[in-house]
């Protein structure tokens, strides 16, 4: 009897917590939230907006004659698979932790994911007006062809929505909902099991993959249902995909951080931010810091740059130092641009100088637990 009495107790102060944070952070956030609502406007008016319709002749329709075939996978499908599958897998990982903060930026991370992608998506199909392969179909549905006598522009005698739609092929829809929705929980999956940790647990990657799997097979079935051509699938992916991928780092770190690693983590100015970053151990909000470091450098500037880090290197070094910080690449050392760190190190020094600064900046990054703007 004193058992269940203590756990009743304890869920219910679980529940006070998960609604008092849950309010603090709508309330905290409530401009992106408004944001996301413009921005499903702008999709609903560019997705009942009509296309350009570029010409079309007779010589052209050579390739445009592949048959009109039902959806494989029907256009209600793609917010399940995009939107409602990711959400119910972030749901099922917010059981598991109880971490509110992580369940509030996972989903308005995928909202924004899939809803800039639609907007971008449909900007680019109306503005592009590139015919679908079957569009002779839809343009002729009896298969009885015209043509202007002067042009020799096709004259469409078949359902005016039905051609508009024809007329909205690149790039693929279904492909850029598809890989943005489920790259990003994808994304997210990876940095919650950790699976760039360096063990080798495949299992890990295949777990990864599957959401990319299905984006893939969305997008082929698109190809094989003739209402793409492999052109608009293929920038169609990779839109969402890219998509996906920045508003997962606005949110989260890179999968292949671990804070663990870290040891000059920045003290959290909130304290909703300190208990944001107890629970992120996985993927906590990253931000890089310089760190003093007692390892000297020497650095020559070379003899083109000299005018500038000549007025540059009159200021202290700590001004320079954050800006090498920031823009270096941490934990990529094989995507390091020779030209920026040329250009990056000549500002420090306008001569040959032994410059002390931390060499963790390039190799580990420095994670500051944060609420998101």
């Amino acid at each position: 009897m004193l058992s269940s009495g203590l756990l009743n107790a304890n869920q219910n102060n679980d529940m006070r917590e998960f609604q008092s944070h849950g309010t603090a952070l709508a309330r905290k956030h409530l401009c992106d939230w408004l944001i996301l609502i413009l921005l499903i406007a702008m999709l609903t008016l560019l997705s009942a907006g009509p296309p350009f319709y570029r010409f079309v002749g007779k010589d052209m329709m050579t390739d445009l004659k592949y048959p009109h075939k039902p959806n494989t996978v029907p256009p209600w499908a793609i917010p399940v698979i995009s939107v409602v599958c990711p959400v119910v897998i972030i749901l099922g990982i917010f059981v598991r932790r109880r971490d509110v903060y992580d369940l509030h930026h996972a989903i308005l991370g995928l909202l924004f994911s899939v809803i800039i992608t639609g907007v971008i998506t449909d900007a680019i199909k109306n503005t592009v007006g590139r015919p679908r392969p079957d569009f002779f179909w839809r343009c002729f549905p009896d298969g009885k062809e015209v043509y202007d006598e002067l042009t020799g522009e096709v004259i469409c005698h078949g359902i005016a929505k039905v051609i508009n739609d024809g007329h909205k092929s690149f790039p693929s829809g279904h492909t850029s909902y598809a890989f943005a929705g489920l790259g990003f929980v994808s994304l997210y999956l990876s940095g919650k099991i950790k699976a760039f940790d360096r063990r080798g647990h495949v299992s890990k990657l295949c777990i990864v993959f599957l959401p990319l799997l299905v984006a893939s097979l969305v997008g082929i079935s698109r190809v094989s249902d003739y209402r793409h051509h492999w052109q608009d699938v293929f920038v169609g992916g990779l839109l969402g995909f890219l998509v996906g991928i920045f508003c997962y780092l606005h949110f989260f770190p890179p999968p292949n951080h671990s804070q663990e690693k870290n040891s000059c983590a920045a003290p959290p100015s909130d304290p909703s931010d300190a208990a944001s970053a107890d629970s992120h151990t996985s993927n906590p909000p990253l931000i890089l810091l310089p760190t003093p470091s007692p390892t000297p450098l020497t650095i020559i500037s070379p003899p083109i740059l000299l005018p500038i880090t000549r007025s540059l290197s009159k200021r202290p070094m700590l001004l320079h130092q954050p800006l090498l910080c920031h823009l270096l690449p941490t934990n990529n050392p094989p995507f390091a641009s020779p030209m920026l760190l040329l250009i990056l190190l000549s500002l420090c020094v306008a001569s040959p100088l032994d410059v002390t600064f931390s060499l963790r900046c390039f190799l580990l990054p420095v994670p500051r637990a944060r609420e998101h703007r």
